[in-house]
């Protein structure tokens, strides 16, 4: 009996092991890969994803990482609470910050040397531990030289016949190929986590509570950036009064339609 009671334990502890184990950026990567196949098959419902496919996730993941596997509500979990909260504080910063903007060739954020000069220090950390420095220390000049110089504007766009400056040989020891190869992998999970994203219903924040479901229609509207101040301020007292305003606008998915149907409910 002993032995049994000890053996559940044991088990039980490597299950809470397995729920605590970190996810890896290639695993984000795989995940973010399989809702965008998923999407493309029709799987995703008016309310958010159909539960099949996080058990096609879960299969995916076992494949592909057999010694790491994660489960369907992993998976669900770490989509919604990790993922989508980490997506959002980029896509913000990319389209909404004051002097942001993205790189879309060297793809990294990038900002305007007259209004963000600090933001273009290039910072070297430290190991203590290991007396190692990290891979930004060891990049060459002119790898630094492409991360430190700003870009003009957040909104030029490139000519279709201009192309990137490749990199030589040797600018680029096979560390930092590493790392460009692992930035690029980075950013194509962004990339496709936006597509997953971008048509996601916003009826799945209806399951929020009143006051956070009045914040999410303030960022949204101020996100879609259609009003004058004034008609902000008439919104904000709107959303304020009657909650009902604040779903609609929340729930209503066309952009024009909602900014239409904001502006009816003001001058109504």
């Amino acid at each position: 009996m002993y032995i049994m009671a000890k053996s559940k334990n044991a088990n039980k502890e490597n299950d809470n092991a397995d729920a605590r184990s970190p996810w890896k950026e290639e695993e984000d990567v795989v995940l973010v890969e399989e809702l965008k196949i998923a999407k493309k098959a029709g799987k995703q419902a008016q309310n958010g994803w159909l539960k099949k496919v996080w058990t096609d996730c879960e299969e995916r993941m076992k494949k592909d990482f057999p010694d790491h596997p994660k489960s369907a509500v992993q998976c669900q979990e770490h989509f919604n609470s990790t993922l989508k909260k980490n997506f959002k504080a980029v896509y913000a910063l990319v389209t909404k910050g004051s002097g942001w903007g993205w790189d879309p060739v060297r793809k990294h954020v990038t900002a305007t040397d007259e209004e963000h000069p600090d933001r273009l220090e290039v910072v070297g950390d430290t190991d203590v531990d290991q007396g190692n420095t990290t891979d930004i220390e060891q990049e060459s000049p002119r790898t630094q030289t492409l991360v430190q110089t700003p870009v003009p504007s957040r909104k030029r766009t490139r000519a279709p016949s201009e192309t990137p400056e490749p990199f030589s040989s040797a600018s680029c020891a096979p560390k930092s190929r590493g790392n460009a190869e692992a930035g690029d992998n980075v950013a194509d999970a962004i990339r496709g986590l936006y597509s997953v994203m971008k048509d996601e219903p916003p009826a799945s924040v209806m399951a929020l509570s009143t006051p956070e479901r009045r914040k999410a229609a303030v960022e949204l509207m101020e996100e879609d950036g259609e009003l004058s101040e004034t008609e902000e301020v008439l919104a904000l007292q709107l959303f304020s009064h009657h909650k009902e305003a604040a779903d609609t606008f929340l729930s209503t998915k066309k952009k024009t339609l909602r900014t239409a149907y904001l502006q009816a409910e003001l001058y109504n």
